[in-house]
């Protein structure tokens, strides 16, 4: 609550009601949470209480494989009688849906992020089976 407290009670409104037209609000928000994070990391404030505070911040650096995983979570897939799911962790998508069963379904991949291309693929579905399809990252 109290990374956001000075936008929701002071610096939003008050962006609202003085000179509108920039988001000025914006930039002392930035230095806040500069400041915010510098304390609760333990880089500034008390050095009796920083120790404590590193110890109970749970930001902690991500490997490798998490950021992967957490960068296919969220893709859209939806089939071609509208059964729409999403990417679980794992990059996977399961349907049990009997509509799908024992045919062919086209599925069309969207990540609304943009961090993957878009595509489609059609895919024959028999209970108990599986398939894979690769979805390519957009080259930057």
């Amino acid at each position: 609550m109290a990374g956001s407290l000075p936008w929701g009670a002071l610096l939003a409104p008050l962006n609202l009601r003085v000179l509108t037209i920039v988001p000025w609000a914006v930039v002392p928000m930035a230095a806040y949470l500069w400041m915010y994070w510098k304390y609760v990391n333990g880089a500034i404030g008390s050095p009796e209480t920083a120790a404590w505070r590193r110890e109970c911040l749970r930001a902690n650096p991500l490997g490798s494989d998490v950021w992967r995983i957490a960068l296919l979570t969220g893709v859209r897939v939806v089939t071609d009688n509208g059964i729409v799911c999403f990417t679980r962790p794992d990059g996977q998508v399961s349907w049990s849906e009997s509509s799908l069963m024992r045919r062919a379904v086209r599925f069309d991949i969207q990540d609304e992020r943009k961090r993957f291309d878009d595509m489609s693929a059609t895919l024959r579905f028999t209970r108990g089976g599986h398939a894979t399809v690769t979805v390519h990252r957009v080259q930057s």
